[in-house]
């Protein structure tokens, strides 16, 4: 069982989209995190021999959740929603990401891009439907997500740059091989 995390501007072409990323996980037992590829990522250029990467930074956009993983995180003495997977008080969900991968690492899976299922990013949609997203508009939305999500990420680690952050996030990464060299590759 799986959970399919998406932004509201992710889209994917016609034909099926879910059932190759649950076949993808199925193929990495060590994964709980798996995202598709997006078309403009550099990351592409890194799958063009094998398809399914271990990364230990993944944008936000799409991401498939092993049910196993959720539940080992999930705040199960208060499941609100708010609070249950991310951290709720991070409204934009700046730095998510690294949050979420650094708890895959610590609790010994990964999370990894696969190019089995591309996808791209339709920023059109904040763009041009700010208003009926009822958000605010994109270059005030793109200063609040980082202005906001410093601050948080500040209050929460006590990190002052979103590259702090991933390099706690690279840390539990390397560890992962470390404890695991057969996935080294």
């Amino acid at each position: 069982m799986t959970h399919f995390l998406l932004t509201n501007d992710t889209e994917f072409k016609a034909g099926p989209t879910l059932e190759p990323l649950v076949d993808r996980l199925d193929k990495h037992p060590s994964v709980d995190i798996l995202s598709p590829c997006f078309e403009r990522w550099g990351e592409r250029l890194l799958l063009e021999k094998e398809h399914t990467k271990y990364f230990w930074f993944i944008h936000n956009n799409a991401y498939l959740l092993r049910l196993e993983f959720v539940e080992v995180i999930c705040d199960k003495e208060h499941p609100e929603i708010i609070d249950f997977l991310l951290d709720g008080t991070n409204f934009r969900g700046y730095g998510c990401e690294n949050e979420l991968i650094a708890k895959a690492c610590v609790n010994q899976w990964a999370a990894a891009i696969t190019t089995n299922i591309c996808a791209s990013e339709n920023e059109s949609h904040l763009r041009d439907h700010a208003d009926q997203i009822k958000t605010q508009g994109y270059q005030e939305n793109l200063q609040l997500n980082i202005s906001e999500g410093r601050q948080w990420m500040r209050k929460k680690y006590g990190f002052n740059s979103h590259w702090s952050m991933q390099q706690y996030v690279k840390s539990f990464y390397d560890k992962f091989f470390e404890f695991h060299p057969e996935y080294s590759q």
